[in-house]
């Protein structure tokens, strides 16, 4: 019969208590809203380089809709709802589904989701998650 002896099965045991208890579904919220935050803040412009907003702006109301709500979780999955709305929500959708609605350079149709397409290419997602993750994982 051969004994093993594992060090740090005390403080291993202990940080899994944490991942199961909610640490890493909090973290991953976290993550969610930021990249929800980024998101709008490319559609409304001053968000990973953009400068000029997507969304139209003609006297600032669809815009001052914008919004981004708080994650909530489903399951073993966490999901996070943006967009634009309230009183602005007719013309949201009617200068969001059709291009000749709208005409003004580099804001115009799907202001919500080309900012969304971006933040889901290469590892933007992850950098946000490593970031709240990290944390949690040391």
């Amino acid at each position: 019969m051969a004994n093993i002896e594992i060090h740090g099965f005390g403080e291993f045991k202990q940080k899994l208590a944490r991942w199961v208890g909610g640490d890493v579904a909090r973290a991953m919220e976290s993550t969610a809203f930021e990249w929800g935050e980024r998101t709008m803040a490319i559609s409304k412009g001053g968000g990973e380089g953009y400068v000029a907003p997507i969304v139209p702006v003609d006297e600032g109301t669809l815009m001052s809709t914008g919004h981004v709500q708080t994650p909530r979780r489903e399951g073993n999955k966490v999901k996070v709802t943006i967009g634009y709305g309230g009183p602005a929500a007719p013309y949201a959708s009617f200068v969001h589904e059709i291009d000749a609605n709208y005409h003004r350079p580099n804001s115009g149709k799907d202001y919500l989701r080309l900012p969304a397409e971006f933040m889901g290419k290469g590892d933007k997602i992850a950098s946000i998650a490593k970031k709240h993750l990290s944390s949690v994982l040391k």
